[in-house]
């Protein structure tokens, strides 16, 4: 069996810490954590683990937490769902078992029977996903290309990166996020009449099939940013992670909040290229 990737969603920094310790097997891995604000959901979709370990309290663990499960809809991309709580009980496996979740453990659970289960309820999955044939997505691989001075080829770089990834048959999202001077579209012949934060608004959700971009073979083109907005382009970029196998993000010479706020916070990036 593979690598498996685990997402953390818990609040108290104690619990955390324990699953963290229970950790014991080279076939396990930690890559993310969350909370249980609304805005987490979009967070675990975006790392597309294989399993999501939820740890909190039994007494936390109520229909509001378990509509909170059913909105992020692991089942889609093939991630298993287990609570870890400090009291298990019937009632409480029940309804996990009625809200898709795999498993109900005690915190108190040992290492090995940790590991054990875990693999046991990965392997469970993938049966289930490939009779429902269910596709398990991987996380996209960020290129940033950036630079503290203009004019020295980001774009011309980014554009060219971006077509051949797709004549390779890589299904490539292009990001330009050049606020003030983007011209990725010039570089594309293209004449663009909305943009990225038109997508977001979308009151149908935000879908990469409503946006007004290009689409030649693999390759699409999300259109410059022309507004401030932090939160949602955030969002619509973390959305982005399990549908595109590359994304490429053209950064303008004066890096704003909005830069900032996605490369560091979201941790999005695997690489950064610099030109000078």
């Amino acid at each position: 069996m593979s690598n498996i990737n685990i997402v953390v969603c818990a609040e108290k920094t104690e619990y955390k810490v324990a699953l963290k310790n229970k950790i014991t097997s080279d076939e396990l891995s930690i890559i993310g954590y969350a909370d249980f604000q609304p805005d987490a959901k979009v967070r675990i979709q975006g790392f597309v683990p294989d399993v999501a370990v939820f740890v909190l309290d039994s007494e936390d663990i109520n229909s509001d937490f378990f509509n909170f499960v059913e909105d992020i809809n692991l089942g889609s991309f093939g991630c298993s769902a287990i609570i870890m709580t400090d009291n298990v009980t019937v009632d409480i496996v029940n309804n996990a078992a009625q809200s898709g979740i795999r498993r109900v453990m005690s915190i108190n659970i040992g290492n090995e029977e940790f590991t054990n289960t875990i693999k046991n309820v990965v392997g469970n999955e993938k049966k289930l996903n490939q009779n429902f044939n269910v596709t398990k997505k991987v996380r996209s691989r960020v290129y940033s290309f950036f630079s503290g001075k203009g004019g020295v080829g980001k774009t011309t770089i980014c554009t060219n990166t971006a077509v051949y990834l797709a004549t390779l048959g890589k299904k490539v999202l292009l990001v330009d996020l050049d606020l003030q001077f983007g011209d990725a579209d010039m570089a594309l012949d293209l004449n663009p009449s909305e943009t990225i934060v038109d997508l977001a608004r979308d009151t149908n959700g935000i879908s990469i099939d409503n946006a007004a971009l290009m689409r030649q073979a693999c390759l699409f083109l999300l259109l410059r940013v022309h507004l401030s907005l932090p939160s949602i382009f955030s969002q619509t970029i973390q959305r982005q992670l399990s549908t595109w196998l590359v994304i490429i993000m053209n950064i303008s010479f004066s890096i704003a909040d909005v830069h900032l706020l996605t490369l560091l916070l979201q941790r999005l990036n695997q690489a950064m290229i610099s030109l000078w």
